[in-house]
């Protein structure tokens, strides 16, 4: 492989990132960022993964991330602070069981 001379993005074709906002608006609702669309531009599977369960899933960056990781026990409780002087107090009282796609009910 020929070292890289000059800009590294020199040789690449233009990207139209305000097309491609409206074009992952379209998909995923307005609350597309400027960040989002570079993050599609330069890594489109890691993008397209991320956003697709963040919508299915919403955002989780609340979550602690033990609870994440490692499903909840019934009878476990974890606090989940959503902004400054706003926390809520989950607890887990039941669950279902699994079913054939290996989903739960919480």
């Amino acid at each position: 492989m020929a070292p890289v001379e000059g800009r590294p993005g020199a040789d690449l074709e233009p990207y139209d990132f305000d097309s491609e906002k409206r074009k992952l608006q379209y998909v995923h609702g307005n609350d597309i960022t400027d960040k989002d669309v570079l993050s599609a531009a330069l890594y489109p599977q890691v993008f397209k993964d991320y956003i697709d369960f963040k919508d299915v899933y919403s955002t989780v960056q609340n979550l602690p991330t033990y609870a994440y990781f490692s499903p909840l026990k019934v009878g476990e409780e974890i606090k989940v602070s959503l902004r400054k002087g706003k926390e809520l107090q989950l607890k887990l009282v039941a669950t279902t069981e699994t079913d054939e796609d290996g989903n739960k009910q919480v």
